[in-house]
């Protein structure tokens, strides 16, 4: 499954994501793109929808938008470089493919594992 979780495109093994809804703000919700435990606080956008993960530590919500299920081939699945590992710093993303033209983050959310929340490493800043 493709979303958009905090304006970055990823894609998410369905078999990983053991529920959605609209999200009433009462849900704790955790980032991928950060080595943070920070919990989002406030309603979701009217776009935004919560997922909940299967990750290391037990089922986690995260907040995405644009759901779309898309099917990938293994040969357009491109692993992270060595270089690139280093500079993302986030066990989790696996991968990077293009899908329907957009360049799209793997994750895989066993991997997540939220720790101290005075870690703040965006993704952003790390490509």
């Amino acid at each position: 499954m493709c979303l958009s979780h905090q304006g970055v495109r990823c894609g998410i093994p369905p078999r990983r994501i053991l529920g959605a809804s609209k999200g009433s703000g009462s849900e704790q919700v955790v980032c991928l793109w950060r080595r943070a435990d920070s919990v989002q606080r406030g309603s979701p956008n009217a776009e935004e929808r919560v997922f909940q993960l299967a990750t290391i530590d037990g089922p986690r919500w995260i907040r995405g938008s644009n759901p779309t299920l898309c099917s990938v081939p293994a040969v357009d699945v491109c692993r992270l470089t060595p270089l690139l590992r280093e500079l993302v710093p986030l066990p989790h993303v696996v991968g990077v493919a293009e899908i329907a033209g957009d360049l799209v983050w793997l994750v895989d959310p066993t991997r997540f594992s939220p720790v101290a929340a005075e870690v703040n490493i965006s993704v952003e800043s790390a490509v």
